[in-house]
């Protein structure tokens, strides 16, 4: 998948868990998506038309419908799913919010879906589960030109933590662009360009 052209530029979202957002109530997330939305039709007027996420439950999934309801309203944009191996959702409940049925449903409307790593050897516990994760992160990042936090906090300073911070302490080694949109508030700032942090 190559995004270095003249014309499209790529965005790719990171962010929260359910636990760390709303929990699993559908109609607690109206709001939020309803505002990545808004974000990713503003970045499609400035040329971004391949958006990528990585179908992790919460924010990820979140992020996609909210391009998947862009593209309903005509935006011109392309959305893409990074897994991180086959098979990851295999412990999420099979139905209701972030669950596997929605999970699937989401991969069959994707416009691309990429599988990061060979799926994880059990015995290795849950470091090699993480490494994947890390490893799917980091080539989301690699293929993006702006990367989209869903989070809460400066990563930085310690209030946006796990694989989020992970995948935007990368982002900024990699001197990518970074928006923050904070899923309480739903304000939302550069926080990071030109390879500098911003005053925020």
């Amino acid at each position: 998948m190559d995004h270095q052209n003249d014309t499209v530029k790529t965005v790719c979202f990171t962010g929260k868990r359910p636990k760390d957002l709303f929990g699993y109530e559908k109609g607690c997330y109206t709001a939020l998506v309803d505002r990545i939305t808004q974000e990713c039709v503003r970045l499609a007027g400035q040329g971004y038309g391949l958006f990528i996420s990585g179908g992790a439950q919460g924010a990820d999934q979140l992020a996609f419908w909210a391009v998947d309801k862009a593209k309903r309203q005509g935006i011109k944009v392309k959305n893409a799913v990074f897994r991180p191996f086959d098979g990851h959702e295999a412990r999420w409940a099979r139905d209701g919010l972030f669950g596997q049925k929605e999970y699937w449903l989401m991969l069959r409307r994707a416009d691309a879906v990429i599988i990061c790593s060979a799926r994880p050897d059990s015995a290795e516990g849950m470091g090699s589960v993480v490494e994947a994760m890390n490893i799917r992160n980091h080539l989301m990042v690699d293929h993006s030109d702006l990367v989209f936090g869903i989070c809460k906090g400066n990563p930085m300073d310690g209030s946006c933590k796990g694989g989020t911070r992970e995948c935007l302490t990368y982002a900024t080694a990699m001197k990518k662009e970074i928006f923050l949109l904070d899923p309480f508030t739903l304000e939302g700032q550069y926080v990071f360009r030109n390879g500098e942090w911003l005053d925020i």
